[in-house]
């Protein structure tokens, strides 16, 4: 067995997401490599669909038809009225006006827009294991991600102003 070989996670037959008042960040890298393709996907899609009018449905689509086809379907696939997926596919677009760049930055954080598919990857991961959007910040997440974090159900989340 070699270093390669180490990094992949078995899909446990057991993981769920977490509810919604339970942050249970146990499953959270299994989660986020397992919804990555499908959000890189998007971003490949975005890319090619933005010059129309409809590539908001056409991306929610095709990353609802990618995530289908993944190990964790039944557990990864938003919900029909899902604000989170929706509001994490609005960030494939870039603001174009500056008040709009401005409130945008204040409602998140330390996000970028455009964002890159890894980072709707972290956020969508997070969603799924109990937490609110944007309640933890990216540096955490990617932290959570490494796991260099023993006990990531001690963690506080970021304060919301």
């Amino acid at each position: 067995m070699d270093d390669q070989d180490s990094a992949v996670y078995a899909y446990p037959e057991n993981m769920r997401p977490a509810t919604g008042s339970a942050h249970d960040f146990t499953y959270f890298p299994v989660f986020y490599w397992l919804v990555l393709p499908a959000w890189q996907h998007g971003k490949h899609v975005y890319k090619k669909n933005r010059q129309f009018s409809t590539w908001r449905e056409t991306v929610k689509r095709e990353i609802s038809d990618k995530l289908a086809g993944s190990p964790c379907a039944s557990e990864c696939l938003p919900d029909d009225e899902s604000s989170v997926f929706d509001a994490l596919v609005e960030r494939f677009e870039k603001a174009t006006n500056r008040d709009e760049t401005i409130t945008q930055q204040k409602i998140l954080r330390d996000r970028k827009m455009p964002a890159a598919a890894a980072e709707l990857a972290l956020d969508y991961a997070a969603h799924l294991c109990g937490a609110r959007l944007y309640e933890y910040s990216i540096r955490h997440l990617k932290t959570l991600k490494s796991g260099r974090v023993r006990d990531s159900k001690r963690i506080a989340p970021l304060r919301i102003v």
